[in-house]
């Protein structure tokens, strides 16, 4: 009766037990092109393939009069005109009746009614006689197949269930549905009712031509006795159903580990968005403390390295594949040099190592370094790291710990160390341009006159100049003289 398309490449015949077996019912009737074309189909199918004589068919069609097998003519006695009123609808029930009442155990023709649509206004005794000739109709040799049926639920009479021993098919768009054949099911799980899961596209409206040509054959006369049609093998639908129940259970488990993939699917994005989320806030307040404490904001972003490493975890690679060129996030660097520069608030230069007191051991230094200056007028001093010495008093620093300060680089030499200072001390008062440890000299600029570099000066580290120290006001208020009032100072 049509192919199932569980794919898109994929396809097959439908088949349906009809003879001997059971009923054909579907839930529209031939004013659908799709069920008339079926209609057709069928009753072409059981002409061409049973002896002439040993099917006779009586057909019900309200549509245009009976429009619907107006091809099939010449065949009078095996398939009369149909009928398209209640009086001829009740008659063809009465012959319906009374082929059951003289139905014997030898073999002969078998009666089919087809139902194409019901006449308007059908009473429920005549839509009750249908559902009768349906239950009993299988063991007497006569078969229904029954468009638009159940019947639309007008009344209570009207109202009916579907039919019984029958194969119902869904009218669907474009496809439909078939459902369990009678004695069998199509569900992989034994539950019933249930259906093929498959949609199912009908077959097409038959060529006019060939429903002519097999109407012209039936109505020649016959050679033989008409025969009963051969029993068809019971192995080879019992097949046919099992491979309707393996689709199904195929079917069922791909449906589950989908819906199984879209619920995880769900919620991994939940759990995405409330992580994502909470990061934004924890940023917000970590960058918010950051400006409160005069630093720069935090990166919570993840770098090339980690999301590589996530990469390899979750595909399962041994190691994450090969960084590019550049320096990694989290490596160690060179101890940097800061100073204040115009327009921002500190700026780094990259320094050599301090040298070390000799005979003293010093732990690693921490990182990063350390900035004194004042902001009367003069840039201060630029320090490195921490260095322990033993024995040495504490100068605004850690126990131990004394800040050491770089060589000057202005071609002046340090002044000597006092008795208990640390080693490489300069005082305050000799201030110099910026000063890197273990960096190449440059003069600093004196009234155009460059000074001299000294020789054998190594390093890798830069040097910013300074200005020169700007001379200091007298103080035009001695000691213990009264203090003026605002108005009368001096502008």
């Amino acid at each position: 009766m049509g192919q199932a398309h569980p794919l898109d490449d994929a396809r097959f015949p439908v088949v349906v037990p009809l003879l001997r077996a059971g009923h054909i019912a579907i839930d529209a009737d031939a004013r659908d092109s799709r069920v008339a074309g079926l209609l057709r189909s069928l009753v072409l199918r059981l002409l061409a393939s049973s002896p002439p004589g040993s099917v006779r068919i009586r057909a019900i069609d309200a549509v245009d009069s009976g429009s619907t097998f107006g091809w099939f003519a010449g065949i009078e006695s095996i398939m009369p005109t149909p009928v398209s009123d209640a009086e001829g609808l009740r008659a063809v029930l009465d012959e319906g009746e009374q082929w059951i009442a003289a139905r014997t155990d030898a073999p002969g023709p078998t009666l089919l009614i087809v139902i194409a649509s019901l006449p308007e206004l059908t009473e429920g005794r005549d839509l009750a006689r249908i559902a009768g000739l349906a239950h009993a109709g299988p063991a007497g040799r006569l078969h229904l197949i029954a468009a638009g049926w159940p019947p639309p639920p007008l009344t209570a009479e009207t109202t009916q269930a579907p039919l019984p021993h029958a194969t119902q098919i869904a009218i669907r768009n474009p496809h439909a549905w078939v459902g369990d054949p009678p004695g069998a099911t199509f569900s992989g799980t034994g539950v019933t009712p249930a259906r093929l899961n498959a949609p199912v596209y009908l077959d097409q409206d038959p060529p006019a031509d060939l429903v002519r040509r097999v109407c012209a054959q039936l109505s020649g006369p016959w050679g033989t006795p008409p025969a009963q049609a051969g029993e068809p093998s019971r192995t080879a639908w019992l097949n046919y159903v099992a491979a309707g129940q393996r689709l199904d259970a195929v079917r069922r488990e791909v449906i589950a580990v989908v819906a199984e993939h879209k619920a995880a699917l769900k919620a991994a994005r939940d759990d995405l968005s409330a992580i994502r989320a909470k990061l934004a806030h924890h940023q917000a307040y970590l960058t918010e403390i950051a400006r409160e404490a005069g630093g720069r904001a935090f990166d919570l972003l993840p770098s090339w390295q980690e999301t590589q490493t996530a990469a390899a975890v979750l595909t399962g690679a041994a190691r994450p594949a090969a960084q590019p060129a550049g320096r990694r996030r989290g490596a160690a660097q060179e101890p940097a040099t800061t100073w204040p520069q115009q327009g921002s608030r500190t700026a780094t230069l990259p320094v050599s190592a301090p040298p070390v007191a000799p005979g003293v051991t010093s732990p690693a230094p921490p990182t990063g370094n350390l900035y004194l200056g004042s902001t009367a007028g003069n840039t201060g001093a630029i320090m490195g790291p921490f260095q322990n010495y033993p024995g040495a008093p504490n100068y605004n620093g850690p126990t131990g710990a004394q800040p050491i300060y770089r060589p000057p680089v202005s071609g002046i030499p340090a002044r000597p160390q006092s008795p208990g200072q640390a080693p490489g001390y300069v005082p305050s008062h000799a201030k110099s341009p910026a000063q890197v440890s273990g960096g190449p000299v440059r003069p600093a600029a004196v009234s155009g006159v460059p000074a001299p570099v000294p020789t054998g000066a190594t390093g890798t580290g830069t040097a910013r100049p300074q200005s020169p120290q700007s001379p200091q006001r007298p103080n035009p208020y001695p000691e213990g003289s009264p203090m003026p009032s605002a108005w009368q100072r001096p502008a």
